[in-house]
């Protein structure tokens, strides 16, 4: 063997090594999150120190770096590292801080990583072989390797920083059976009978109205190991499940009404409106302790065409369908007019990580304290004799049809991120918090969803791309107009813009939203060539005309204070488009 294979072999098993090791000690997704910001702040402090030096031994240290790396590092990870480590040394150059502020951040940064650990309850790798022989080694191979050890285990979905800017697709289906839990249920369904609730509308008792060996039986069903399993599968081990039993109560479904409460069950609704808290989930599962495959639960924004009802499920005994109660969109549908009496137990959980206690307590609180109101309100409705009810009645669907349009159309969470971003640039007087903060958003949700692909709420994937997309364009678009002055550079401008974005706006129409949007990746569509113009006569047209236009934009915007802006862009554009080339993108034009 030639002595450079050998090197290949012995520092490819070197990086083998270590990143078994890293991920050991890194299973947390949050963990990840946070060494994604304190490893490039170590970096950008230590390209500050040797440019206080000299401008240009960042660049060389920075090369020379990334030729040892070359060739023990994957290829995609060492793209990723490339350039990231490109853009940390041209914001040193472009920011210079000098030694002293260099050094600050490379200590803020190597203690802030202790702190991650120490947060989301992680051992540290460090901690693993400190005080122990060839400890030095040992931590000059774990520097050297850090930066591409952290992207690449971003890059694992489920330990992705970018796993809470994918739609996932939070619907989960259980089964509870056995011989004690099928005794509760039918312990439970006998007293609903025995109450003979009337057929004209829905029915509700909380979970405590229930006598003592009924609510007993309530108790063992909401614990339910099946349940619990299902979400400690789908979360893992650092998260927390707890019963939120403010919310608990029996449901018994009944007709559709058209001037009462009990339409919003058959139209498209949220059950809540605290979307914003992060990480934190409150989770309703539906329980059926009754044989009826008859009443579907729908959820439109898991599939690609919104109409057609996404995802549905028909429960019957046995089922617990769980989804997010604050961010899914669901109604039920009826194959008969007046379906038999349907007995489901509405059984509340909060998954939250185990470093967020106290956002997860809040988050259960404020959701609790608003069902018990919403709850109220609802009854109070359900049969309205009087015209002030009906008004009331009317109150709550024209209410349940703006918080439709709302999660369908824009999303609560956008809108509060949105909306923060914007009064922080007004009381700054500066559209730099704003420009910034929504710029580069579905950049992000493309590369993670790219990178994750199944399990993805489509419709709700497509909703915040084109939101984020929508605000980046229209930001770019306010800059240029108001920075655009008559000159041949100007005019040379308006001809990139209008034929770049252009270009792209025709190739979308050529492939068609879903198409375009990873239908193809998850298997939505099938692969195939476009041969409809502009793919029959320009390679790649949708990346070739989005880049022109953006250079266009840059003649304009990009000798000021936004000097920044679109190059950032084409930088985001092609570190997905190397993820979809390295990735194995499938058979299609783009």
């Amino acid at each position: 063997m030639h002595s450079e294979d050998s090197l290949h072999v012995q520092t490819g098993e070197t990086w083998e090594r270590l990143l078994a090791e890293f991920l050991q000690y890194h299973r947390s997704g949050l963990n990840v999150a946070l060494h994604l910001i304190t490893t490039p702040l170590g970096l950008f402090g230590l390209f500050a120190i040797a440019g206080s030096v000299s401008p240009f031994l960042p660049p060389v240290l920075a090369g020379a770096y990334l030729a040892v790396l070359f060739s023990s590092v994957p290829r995609a990870t060492w793209l990723i590292t490339a350039g990231v480590l490109i853009a940390i040394v041209t914001a040193s150059i472009a920011w210079p801080l000098g030694a002293l502020w260099g050094g600050v951040m490379v200590v803020v940064g190597y203690f802030a990583q202790w702190a991650a650990h120490y947060a989301v309850n992680e051992p540290t790798m460090e901690g693993a072989y400190a005080n122990r022989p060839g400890w030095l080694r040992r931590f000059i191979e774990h520097s050297v390797y850090l930066p591409p050890l952290v992207f690449h285990a971003a890059s694992i979905p489920e330990r992705s920083p970018l796993w809470w800017l994918v739609a996932q697709n939070r619907i989960y289906l259980s089964r509870v059976e056995g011989p004690k839990p099928e005794a509760d249920m039918t312990l439970i369904r006998n007293w609903v009978h025995a109450q003979n609730p009337p057929e004209t509308h829905t029915t509700h008792w909380w979970w405590t109205d229930l006598p003592e060996d009924a609510r007993a039986a309530y108790v063992r069903l909401a614990n339910s190991s099946a349940i619990f399993e299902t979400f400690r599968r789908e979360y893992g081990d650092d998260y927390e499940v707890d019963v939120v039993w403010g919310m608990n109560e029996i449901y018994v479904a009944g007709p559709d009404q058209q001037l009462t409460s009990d339409t919003v069950f058959y139209d498209p609704h949220l059950d809540g409106p605290f979307a914003v808290f992060p990480f934190c989930t409150v989770f309703r599962c539906m329980l059926s302790v009754s044989p009826d495959e008859r009443v579907k639960t729908h959820f439109p924004m898991t599939g690609p065409d919104y109409d057609s009802g996404g995802d549905a499920y028909a429960i019957t005994t046995g089922d617990a369908l769980a989804f997010d109660f604050n961010r899914e969109l669901h109604y039920i549908s009826s194959a008969v007019q007046r379906p038999k009496m349907r007995i489901t137990l509405k059984l509340h959980y909060l998954v939250r990580p185990k470093a967020m206690g106290a956002v997860g307590k809040l988050a259960g609180t404020w959701t609790t304290m608003y069902n018990k109101r919403a709850r109220q309100v609802f009854l109070d409705t359900l049969t309205p004799g009087s015209f002030s009810a009906k008004l009331q009645a009317a109150w709550v669907l024209a209410t349940t049809h703006t918080f439709e349009f709302i999660a369908r159309f824009l999303g609560p969470t956008n809108l509060a991120y949105a909306g923060l971003l914007a009064i922080i640039s007004l009381i700054s007087g500066n559209a730099l918090p704003f420009v910034a903060g929504i710029s580069f958003v579905h950049y992000l949700i493309y590369i993670g969803t790219y990178n994750q692909r199944t399990k993805i709420a489509y419709g709700q994937f497509l909703r915040d791309a084109i939101f984020f997309k929508s605000l980046s364009m229209g930001a770019l678009a306010v800059l240029y107009v108001t920075a655009f002055q008559l000159s041949l550079l100007s005019a040379l401008s308006v001809l990139m813009v209008v034929g770049g974005f252009g270009l792209a706006m025709l190739s979308t129409r050529a492939l068609g939203v879903v198409r375009t949007y990873f239908g193809v990746e998850m298997g939505l569509v099938a692969p195939r060539r476009i041969n409809q113009f502009p793919y029959d006569t320009i390679p790649h047209p949708m990346i070739v005309g989005a880049i022109v236009g953006l250079i266009g934009v840059h003649l304009v915007i990009g000798f000021g204070n936004w000097w920044w802006l679109v190059p950032a862009h084409i930088l985001f554009y092609a570190i997905h488009l190397t993820q979809e080339i390295l990735g194995g993108y499938p058979e299609t034009n783009e």
